[in-house]
């Protein structure tokens, strides 16, 4: 969606042409031209099936970046959106120069404590609900200031929440000022989450979705939970 775009939005909507490439279900086709395929694991997949018919030669830069688009979107190639195409990429990524080893450490193992004590606080609130098929946690704009944490450090939240055994979906929701909620949501077994986000006002795939809807944590989070299993 265009309004997704933020500060590039204008640059879109002045563009001559404008070529989108995405990997999203829910994409509305806006460009001129659009690449899209809502069967491949990570955008970045597309972008390296571009190279060969541009005539541009992958070197380890581009690779580097394309394997760290396509390592976060499959969860360190654990999400069950690991395809054997997915892998066969990332191994021609890995002939081309990117370092699996070395990009892994700066992705995941580079975090400040501000991160942590971020994440520490959040894993503190952790509630099950509907019966034990769902894991969710509240984060408010304090938690940034007192931990001294970033927004980016949120972005790996639903993941910590995720190792919980036996839940079949994560939520994490943040309230943004008194009148907005963004929602992450995360499916650990079959159960579609895009769906439940496109209910919401968002959208995004079977197993990791997201929603922002106008109100509080206290309002969205029992109309969210309904749409969940194990809500009977």
């Amino acid at each position: 969606k265009l309004e997704r775009l933020g500060v590039a939005r204008n640059l879109a909507e002045g563009a001559q042409t404008l070529i989108t490439i995405d990997h999203h279900p829910d994409n509305q086709g806006f460009g001129s031209i659009n690449i899209t395929d809502s069967d491949t694991a990570s955008t970045a997949q597309l972008v390296w099936h571009l190279l060969v018919p541009l005539e541009v030669r992958p070197t380890p830069e581009i690779a580097s970046c394309l394997y760290v688009g396509l390592m976060t979107d499959t969860g360190r190639f654990q999400y069950d959106n690991t395809s054997p195409a997915a892998l066969r990429d990332a191994a021609d990524m890995v002939e081309a120069g990117a370092d699996p080893a070395d990009l892994a450490r700066l992705v995941y193992q580079e975090r400040t404590h501000g991160s942590l004590a971020l994440e520490a606080r959040i894993m503190s609130r952790i509630t099950l609900a509907n019966n034990g098929a769902v894991a969710y946690a509240l984060v408010y704009d304090d938690d940034f200031e007192e931990t001294g944490a970033i927004p980016e450090d949120g972005e790996n939240l639903p993941d910590a929440i995720r190792v919980i055994g036996g839940v079949q979906v994560i939520v994490l929701l943040r309230q943004f000022g008194p009148d907005e909620v963004r929602g992450n949501l995360r499916a650990k077994t079959g159960f579609d989450v895009g769906t439940v986000a496109r209910q919401m006002g968002g959208g995004g795939h079977h197993a990791a979705s997201g929603f922002t809807s106008p109100g509080t944590v206290d309002e969205i989070l029992p109309r969210l939970l309904a749409l969940l299993p194990g809500s009977e």
